[in-house]
Parts: structure tokens; sequence; C-alpha cells
């Protein structure tokens, strides 16, 4: 085992990536694991599975974790609002208590019913602007008991002028600083972003170095068999020579090399090949293929893959001097 931590002079970082290794090999091993990441990533590896029973299949699996993340998402989405709302009643009672309500001169059929005196209803939910600050929004209903009168002055302030009011806050103050707010974390975004990738750098430098003399004896083993040589292999951003934009590419000659067994080399489709042991992401975002120039049997072969397309080398058509039978 090129990795095992007893076969490298860095034992930390030997153990680092013999431990992903280990994971990664119990998640593919595993039927229902693989089908899990394929589906959901790393992130529905470490969803809360223990809560379902372990005799179902796949399938109601893949609708049970959907139904937590939706209990989930719902669950965010009420703390985030927070809604509270309260509702009262004044009522007058004093009716039932007056001495006089039975004698004929004061006779009224209505005088035993209590009043309402006052109703008022308030709502109130929370819009998060950043991770320190909240804006409330509240709404107030009040109704009192009164002669029954409109004042036209009073249902102008009282309904416009708020709208008014909440519409000036809302596009004067609220949106420039969700604006400001948005590209203040864009930024730190990007900032995490170039940290990610510098890390993985590293990670990848440290795997290649490791590799080095295993992926020499497989070059050794290969040419003498004339069998698969990696002698050019690039990995990240390709962009024509009109694009504004630039190349960012990695040298994998390497790892590539590495991963061949009895002149093959085969990889799946559908997972990314930046996980890939020397591998890293150069430009996160971007369209990224993999480019590979190699040997076998005496002749040089050319070959490009998209990043989640299945890589299966050599083949006749990648052969530089191949001419398709019509």
């Amino acid at each position: 085992m090129v990795y095992h931590p007893d076969k490298q002079s860095n034992n930390n970082e030997a153990s680092d990536i013999f431990i992903r290794i280990q994971e990664a090999f119990n998640v593919l091993s595993d039927p229902t694991k693989r089908h899990i990441y394929d589906v959901y990533g790393k992130s529905g590896l470490d969803a809360d599975w223990q809560i379902m029973e372990r005799r179902k299949t796949a399938q109601e699996m893949q609708e049970e974790y959907e139904r937590i993340q939706r209990i989930r998402a719902q669950q965010r989405l009420e703390e985030r609002t927070h809604p509270e709302g309260t509702f009262s009643m004044m009522i007058n009672a004093t009716s039932l208590f007056d001495e006089n309500q039975f004698d004929d001169e004061y006779y009224d059929p209505q005088i035993m019913l209590p009043d309402i005196t006052a109703l008022s209803i308030t709502q109130s939910i929370q819009a998060p602007l950043s991770p320190s600050h909240t804006a409330t929004l509240t709404g107030n209903l009040q109704t009192k008991n009164g002669n029954g009168h409109v004042n036209p002055v009073a249902a102008f302030y009282g309904t416009f002028v708020p709208l008014a009011i909440y519409a000036g806050v809302h596009y004067l103050i609220i949106r420039p600083y969700r604006k400001q707010e948005k590209e203040r974390q864009s930024e730190e975004s990007e900032e995490s972003l170039t940290n990610e990738t510098k890390r993985r750098k590293e990670e990848a430098e440290a795997t290649i170095k490791m590799m080095k003399q295993s992926s020499q004896r497989k070059i050794d083993a290969e040419e003498r068999k004339l069998g698969l040589v990696i002698t050019e292999a690039w990995y990240g951003r390709f962009v024509s020579e009109d694009s504004s934009r630039t190349s960012k590419l990695i040298d994998v000659r390497i790892p590539l090399q590495n991963l061949v067994e009895n002149s093959k080399l085969q990889l799946p489709a559908g997972i990314t090949k930046s996980g890939l042991p020397g591998f890293y992401d150069p430009c996160p975002g971007s369209e990224i293929k993999l480019k590979v120039v190699y040997k076998f049997r005496g002749g040089v072969h050319k070959a490009s893959f998209d990043d989640r397309d299945a890589v299966r080398i050599p083949l006749r058509s990648h052969s530089v001097d191949y001419e398709p039978s019509n």
C-alpha cells in the first residue's frame, strides 16, 4: 500500500491520506452508501440515517432523506422568520351584575349581554439581514367600541402612511444594505474558496510526492512490455486562443500513471476527478477537463475527457494515426 504510514517518512500526511482512502473504500464497497453518495454526495453520508430501519431499500432511503431535508428546511425557515402573534379581547360584563336589570322601567333585552369593548391582533416576523443584524416587521390591528363614525384623516394616516414609510425604508435602507451585505459575503466566500483551493493543492502535492516511486516502477514495468505509459496529463480549465480567459491547469501525469493496472486505466463516470489522489480543482466553478497524451504499443495517443466522463484507455480511436473505416 503506497500511502500506508509505515512506508512513508512523513507519517502525519500519509496517515491523513490513508484514512481518507479507507473511508472512500468503505463507501464504494457498500452498495447502499454508494447509492447515497452518488445521489447526494458527502452531505448525504453525513445525514442522520440512524432513525430509519436498516432493511429499507435504496429508493425508500432516498425518499426518507428527502423527507428529513424538507422538515429541516421548514425548521430553518421558522427559526429565521420566528413568527409571533397575539390576540386580545376586552369584555365589559358589568351588565350581568346590574341590580336594576329586571325593573320594568329600565328593562332592556340586550342589557344582559356582555359588551366587547376592545379587540387587538398583533403579528410580527423577523427578516435576517446578516448573521448579526435582523429586521423585525410588526403589524397591529386594534378596534374599540366607539360611536361608529369614520375619521378619513385617521384612516389615511393609519393606512397609507405606514405603507409609504415601509416602502421608503425598504428601498432606501434595507435593499442597499442587503446588496452591500451580499457583496461582502461574496468576497468572504471567494476568500474561503481560495483558502480551500490552497489547502487542496498542498494535499495533492504531498500525495504526488509519496507516489513518485511507485509511479516510476509502473512506468518501468509498462515500458518493458510496450504497455501504457502516460507522457502528459493536464487537468483544469482549457480555453481557446480567442478567449479572454486564461487556462488554469495542473500536471497530473504522476497520479494518473499510478492508477494504471495491467496496461489499462479505467475511471467511472459521474464522479468528479478532483477527488482522485493527487488531483484537486484549480479553478472551482469553471468547466474543467482532463487531457492525456500516452504511449501504447509504441504509438502515440491523445484523449480528452469532461470532468465527470468515464475514462477508458488505451483505445484505438485515441491514436494520432487512427483513421476510421468508412
